[in-house]
């Protein structure tokens, strides 16, 4: 049976955009709700964030790549997501339209971005380190785990100043990958409580239906109603990615073809390394 997996945040822009109907389309609909032009990958106007102008165009080559799989005679039996890839998620599950998706995605994107102006902040990916050596490191710094990918594969959130503390710390403690990476806020952390009223008036503004294909959170549980569905897109943004957790559960509920279904391949390489470890404790 197979799951489709909407991934979050692009880091690159796809240099060679396609030109059929339905990116045309996606694209226009940039253009109007977005103010992002698609087959550019630029903004209408100066002034928006480079995280921004990601946030969008991974919407958009999500709600483009479900097309296509619609057009070719796939569907899928059940629809998960990872951070902003809640978005088309939602959309491909009947929850709202491409239009709100792409919609909400931008404004969205936006609110974290006037975060920015307050302070500065950062990403850390740190690869090669277990939670239970990673979590006791952090009360001390003010850094929070915002993705737990894998076992071994997480990103951090934070002011920029804590991040680089504590990437130096992780390093001596026996990381063997570590990185760090711009960005607007502090992205599935307690953090963003700071514009808590904000994003429930986003979220406020739209009407939701119940999903007509299965979709289950990034948190490893299912969203089945309207109202499931308004609370997680806030409570969401505050709390973490558990994607192991997430893979793990639809695998159990007898899922095994996962297609991702956006912009890059992020997902299927976590994939991989969860199924080894499983197959190969």
């Amino acid at each position: 049976m197979n799951c489709w997996m909407y991934p979050g945040q692009p880091l690159k822009f796809q240099t060679n955009p396609p030109e059929d109907l339905d990116f045309n389309e996606i694209s226009k609909l940039c253009l109007k709700l977005a103010e992002f032009d698609l087959h550019n990958c630029s903004p209408l106007t100066s002034g928006m964030s480079t995280n921004v102008c990601m946030q969008i165009y991974g919407v958009a080559m999500s709600l483009y790549n479900t097309r296509k799989l619609i057009r070719s005679g796939n569907k899928p039996d059940i629809i998960t997501q990872h951070s902003m890839g809640i978005y088309p998620a939602l959309a491909a599950s009947g929850v709202i339209l491409e239009e709100e998706a792409l919609e909400i995605a931008f404004r969205v994107g936006k609110c974290m971005e006037s975060m920015n102006k307050e302070n500065q902040y950062l990403l850390g990916c740190v690869i090669g380190l277990t939670a239970d050596k990673l979590l006791p490191m952090l009360p001390a710094t003010g850094a929070y785990i915002a993705n737990f990918n894998t076992s071994k594969h997480f990103l951090l959130a934070g002011l920029k100043t804590d991040i680089l503390k504590l990437l130096n710390k992780l390093s001596v403690a026996g990381a063997f990958s570590i990185s760090h990476f711009n960005c607007d806020a502090p992205l599935h952390t307690p953090l963003m409580a700071q514009i808590s009223n904000e994003l429930n008036a986003i979220f406020n503004d739209y009407c939701y239906s119940a999903p007509t294909i299965p979709l289950v959170s990034h948190k490893g549980k299912y969203l089945s109603t309207a109202e499931d569905i308004r609370i997680f897109l806030h409570d969401e943004l505050l709390c973490p990615v558990y994607w192991e957790k997430t893979v793990t559960f639809i695998k159990s509920s007898g899922f095994n073809k996962f297609i991702e279904v956006g912009s890059g391949t992020a997902l299927k390489k976590f994939n991989r390394w969860i199924a080894s470890e499983q197959e190969y404790p």
